[in-house]
């Protein structure tokens, strides 16, 4: 479709900013590329997105521009006028298409694409566990439970929430998608040799990379703590963004362990520079809850490493491991064993023919299955038989 004026619309909801979500973003491109006008709307700035995605076709919309006061009066504000927002924006753009992402943008948008005469896709990347959710989240989620047959379909990234989703709420399977989020099929020149960073110039240095969200149980400790056994040219590299509290903790355990030297930190690096010159990459989560022992299809971090034709070590849940054993692109650990984790860098370090050999069947299953063309073809192809595009 050339003529964009004539174009479906499609309306990308999501409460967090998409900047920092890649499958939304390759959602929004893909449905693009697929002839549709294409709108996020999200709580970010344009900005922000726009580093993101410098796809034209694709429109962003911020929903509004909150103060950051964690008081309970404006967390409240900000989900009234997230709600008031997304669900006039649908009624405004009357969208063929709406994609709400995880309980809160459900909420928000509720019927309104249906009223307009639209199809309806709720995408979930957390799982409905209340927990130590906010307040707003905790109200959602409750809507999303009550109200799971509103959408035409369901999207959600790995087998183990899909099996708890149809379980939980007897939604018919063939109402929903598993899509992993892989990246978008990359061109062999983004691979671990394309660049260096600043650090680790030194032929003999080889980096362990980690690149995303800085927190607790990603096993960051459990890195740091095993590099007092890892080889003298080894370095953790932790790329990503903390709180100066979390960071001053890393940085402490580093000098505790007299492994300053080994642990480096760098800001995030979105794209495939993250694991330049990398000669492993770390994706390892702590299994403390079903959203983060679910994560074998969730967690990009995995699949970014096989884009990048780079060897990972990663958590041993049983999901994760048959993914990775079925690929053949790297190895499993126990998130807490400082053993295992030393044992695993050695061994990768010690062998450059395995690492090369992992990081290859990695960069082929990714050119295969496990990138997000390959991923979300099913989604496209209901679309456009409901829709009748082509």
């Amino acid at each position: 479709m050339n003529d964009r004026s004539n174009a479906p619309r499609c309306l990308l909801v999501s409460r967090a900013p998409t900047a920092g979500y890649p499958p939304t973003i390759y959602q929004a491109e893909l449905l693009a590329e697929q002839g549709y006008a294409v709108t996020v709307a999200d709580t970010g700035s344009t900005t922000e997105f726009r580093k993101a995605t410098s796809n034209a076709a694709v429109a962003h919309q911020a929903l509004f521009q909150g103060t950051a006061s964690q008081s309970l009066r404006n967390r409240l504000r900000r989900m009234v006028t997230f709600r008031r927002a997304a669900y006039r924006l649908v009624r405004s753009l009357r969208p063929a298409l709406t994609i709400a992402y995880d309980s809160e943008a459900c909420a928000a948008v509720r019927d309104a694409p249906r009223r307009v005469g639209g199809l309806l896709a709720w995408h979930f990347h957390e799982m409905w566990e209340p927990g130590g959710a906010s307040f707003a989240t905790n109200i959602a989620i409750r809507y999303a439970r009550r109200n799971i047959r509103l959408p035409h379909i369901v999207i959600v990234p790995d087998r183990d929430r899909a099996d708890v989703l149809i379980a939980e709420t007897d939604m018919p399977a063939s109402r929903v998608f598993i899509v992993m989020n892989c990246p978008r099929v990359t061109p062999r020149g983004c691979s671990s040799a394309q660049s260096a960073p600043d650090f680790g110039r030194d032929a003999d240095v080889k980096l362990v990379v980690y690149n995303g969200s800085v927190g607790p149980d990603h096993g960051l400790e459990t890195a740091i703590e095993s590099s007092m056994d890892w080889p003298n040219e080894a370095r953790f590299v932790v790329k990503g963004r903390a709180s100066a509290e979390y960071d001053q903790e890393l940085a402490r355990l580093a000098f505790e362990c007299g492994v300053e030297r080994k642990f480096q930190r760098a800001p995030f690096e979105p794209g495939f520079g993250e694991y330049a010159r990398a000669a492993i990459g770390w994706t390892v989560l702590e299994p403390v809850s079903r959203n983060w022992s679910f994560s074998a299809g969730a967690s990009n971090k995995r699949f970014e490493c096989m884009a990048a034709g780079v060897p990972q070590i990663t958590d041993d849940t049983p999901a994760t491991r048959n993914l990775i054993d079925n690929v053949g692109c790297g190895l499993c650990i126990s998130p807490h064993s400082r053993h295992e984790a030393a044992a695993a860098v050695n061994r990768l370090l010690s062998d450059d023919r395995l690492r090369a050999e992992m990081g290859q069947r990695g960069r082929q299953a990714h050119l295969g299955e496990l990138n997000y063309e390959s991923q979300f073809k099913p989604v496209v192809s209901y679309l456009e038989q409901r829709l009748r595009l082509g």
